[in-house]
């Protein structure tokens, strides 16, 4: 404990009152007084200058003296260390053996190739740290997107971006008017938006106040191979050929060559494989499929082997969850007259007992005929009239070349079948429209119907004026239905072997949503290419059309490989909604399948039946093996519906479950899976900013260290620097004796200097 004494003026003014006005007048004053010639100039100055503080000392005591006596120490000063808590940390390097032997050995590391976040973490529990604390209160911050007090919590390496610029501009504006000997970060430098790092370090260099860094992560670009996931399915049908579409990174690799991905199981067997040719930064797009022979929740990955030198690993493997049903799907195909259309489809679907249970209704036929369905399942006797029945007994409606008015002679029938059919859309049920010259779709214009098209149709049919082979509206990524060979070279290149049609129906453009399956790229409009199929969502479930009635051309010359391929994976695409649930008694869905970490993904759950929460309870969702879930509220004027928001905070496959929150343990009503990824600003340039890094410790006059040298860090924070706090203070009057006395003596000697001289 010091104590310290100040004089301190409670009334003084302004230095300049003080320079032109008080000084100048009290100094005239004096030399007024003794302008006399008869005095010599020595007797003047003199006599001048005691009458100067005469008046200078009466005009102190009116500016207020008081005394003050402060108690002040001294404490530690304060010591900002700055913590990398973004996605980069999740890295792993590959380091130089002794190194990595230092490093597991100096911060009890596991493995040769520990993640920068472990050496980060390890670094907090050395001696070197524990020095730190003892000789500075030192204080822990966080960032990734900005900067955040620590306090009890360590980083997770969760930040989906990383602004170092801005976290060190935040620190200083939040020591402002303190003094802080330094920064110590502990960091890779890699950084992404927000002040750059030659600003802040500017910034800091003019407030004096140094960035020590030890640095994480190797500065040399390693070669990676990533791989990245563009369309999977959620659930597929049992025995269901499986297309899983993906792409391939090279980056800093300077010779590639072919590289070979697997499709692997739960226990590692290779399903599938595929060789991608020179892949580069950008990426090139491939196909694995499998047939999926076991039903059940399947965890299967796509794998590439890493380059030798490849640090970044972690991306090397997707994982593609999906869930095999082992049922068939329910399909309800109407028809007008038995065209040619109608024979063929019908015997294709017949024959696929295995995976679809057919049932027909042919509107031409007459009162003794019996309607068509697959072996086991009992012929339609009537047409459902209502949403209920159709969800009940059909996951898709395929409606052919029909008038609504002819299916019965009840002329009220037709519009209750065209409302069970919207509703049946709505509430998760596939739709398929199969074009004819006759009705479809004029009859069905201005219908409920017409609004849930993937497409806006033109009013009339036509033949065309030249035969057209309808080819995939993307060959490079065409859609899963017209997807029929995972090589979308060999894929484009059997859809241009295919026998040309003549016939299909006018379409003018693509609804909102939807998307292309064939084109005619003969013919276009000012929306593109002619539409001959399309699908797209419509509300909760999917509709599709097929603008041609000549599929059946399509069994020449290859058989019914084409054909079949291409209706099985339609009626599938369209049965999605009602196979991801209990035959629709409840569905998850998510507005995306792959996600970043920490980025947050919108769950709506839909019931088939409000009276499953009569009883009581609320619905949640809950990652499978999960504890805790997150509860799902309800949408206000819908009481089938539910939303919630779920964040992952790991990368890696995940599958919701829609629970009852007084069963968390049951049956789960339904299932979503996603992936979650790595942020990419974070992962595709990964390495250590050696640069930055680099110029930031230069320009603030501080040190660069690697992790086994940041012990040498304490040669210049020896915790020298220290805080004085004022601990109490307090004012006290000038001793009146001395003032008096000081008085007394300027009078005496002027009086008596001017007694002598005789002064009046």
């Amino acid at each position: 404990m010091m104590v310290e004494n100040h004089l301190v003026l409670d009334g003084m003014p302004a230095a300049w009152v003080l320079a032109l006005v008080v000084f100048p007048l009290l100094l005239g004053i004096a030399a007024w007084a003794y302008r006399r010639p008869l005095l010599t100039p020595l007797l003047r100055r003199t006599l001048g200058g005691v009458r100067f503080l005469l008046l200078a000392g009466a005009v102190f005591m009116a500016f207020g003296p008081q005394l003050r006596r402060s108690e002040t120490r001294e404490e530690p000063a304060p010591l900002v260390v700055l913590l990398d808590d973004s996605a980069s940390m999740e890295r792993r390097d590959t380091l130089p053996s002794a190194e990595a032997e230092k490093l597991a050995r100096e911060l009890n590391l596991d493995g040769t190739h520990p993640r920068r976040l472990d050496i980060l973490l390890g670094l907090l529990q050395t001696q070197w740290m524990q020095t730190l604390e003892e000789q500075y209160a030192v204080e822990k911050w966080r960032f990734s997107g900005r900067a955040v007090p620590a306090g009890p919590s360590l980083p997770e390496g969760r930040g989906v971006t990383t602004a170092l610029g801005d976290a060190l501009v935040e620190i200083l504006a939040a020591y402002r008017g303190q003094r802080l000997p330094a920064v110590v970060a502990i960091t890779d430098g890699r950084s992404h938006q927000g002040t750059s790092v030659a600003e802040a370090a500017s910034r800091l260099a003019a407030e004096g106040v140094p960035v020590h860094v030890v640095a994480l992560g190797d500065p040399r670009p390693a070669p990676d191979l990533a791989l990245e996931t563009l369309q999977r399915p959620e659930q597929v049908l049992l025995g269901e050929e499986t297309l899983f579409l993906l792409k391939l990174k090279a980056r800093n690799w300077p010779n590639p060559g072919p590289v070979d991905v697997r499709l692997v199981d739960e226990n590692g067997r290779t399903l599938d494989q595929a060789r991608v040719s020179a892949p580069n930064e950008d990426g090139v797009r491939f196909a694995l499929a499998h047939r999926m022979e076991t039903a059940g929740f399947r965890r299967l990955r796509a794998v590439v082997d890493p380059l030798e030198g490849e640090t970044a690993r972690e991306d090397n493997t997707v994982d593609l969850p999906v869930e095999v049903t082992a049922r068939r799907v329910r399909v309800l195909y109407v028809e007008g007259r038995p065209r040619w259309e109608y024979r063929y489809l019908k015997n294709r679907l017949l024959r696929a007992e295995r995976e679809i249970e057919l049932r027909c209704w042919l509107a031409d036929a007459g009162s003794g005929f019996v309607q068509e369905a697959t072996p086991g399942s009992p012929p339609l006797q009537a047409l459902p009239a209502d949403s209920a029945s159709l969800l009940d007994a059909f996951d898709v409606l395929i409606l052919g070349d029909v008038d609504p008015g002819g299916l019965n002679p009840d002329p009220l029938f037709a519009p209750r079948f065209l409302d069970a059919v919207s509703g049946f859309v709505e509430e998760g049920g596939g739709l398929m429209m199969l074009a004819g010259p006759r009705h479809n779709p004029i009859s069905f214009l201005s219908s409920p119907l017409e609004p849930l098209l993937p497409v806006v149709v033109g009013r009339e049919g036509r033949r065309s004026p030249t035969t057209f082979r309808p080819l995939p509206a993307d060959s490079e990524f065409p859609h899963p239905v017209v997807m029929l060979d995972p090589d979308s070279e060999r894929n484009l290149s059997i859809w241009k072997e295919a026998v040309p049609m003549r016939w299909s129906f006018p379409v003018e453009r693509l609804r909102p949503g939807a998307r292309a399956w064939l084109v005619d790229p003969g013919r276009s409009n000012a929306h593109g290419p002619a539409i001959i199929a399309a699908g797209g969502p419509a509300p909760e479930g999917r509709v599709a059309w097929m603008g041609t009635d000549e599929t059946w051309r399509w069994r020449f010359p290859g058989g019914e490989a084409l054909p079949t391929r291409f209706w099985k994976s339609a009626i599938r695409w369209l049965a999605a909604g009602r196979i991801r649930s209990d035959q629709g008694k409840a569905r998850l869905d998510l507005n995306r399948s792959r996600l970043e970490v920490g980025q947050a993904l919108s769950v709506e759950a839909r019931l088939g039946d409000p009276e499953i929460l009569a009883e009581g309870g609320e619905l949640e969702i809950r990652l499978e093996n999960a504890a805790e879930g997150t509860r799902l509220d309800p949408v206000p004027g819908k009481p089938k519906l539910f939303r919630g928001v779920f964040i992952p905070t790991d990368p890696g496959a995940g599958r919701l479950l829609l629970t009852l929150s007084r069963e968390p343990d049951g049956e789960p009503l339904a299932s979503a899976s996603f992936e979650a990824v790595l942020p990419s600003l974070e992962w595709e340039v990964a390495s250590q900013d050696f640069e930055a890094l680099s110029l930031l410790t230069r320009k603030t006059g501080g040190m660069l260290v690697d992790p086994t040298s940041a012990q040498s860090l304490l040669q210049v924070l020896d915790g020298s620097q220290k805080r004085r706090q004022t601990v109490s203070s307090r004012d006290e009057d000038l001793p009146p004796g001395w003032i008096l006395g000081f008085f007394l003596s300027l009078a005496t000697l002027e009086w008596l200097a001017r007694r002598r001289r005789n002064l009046s």
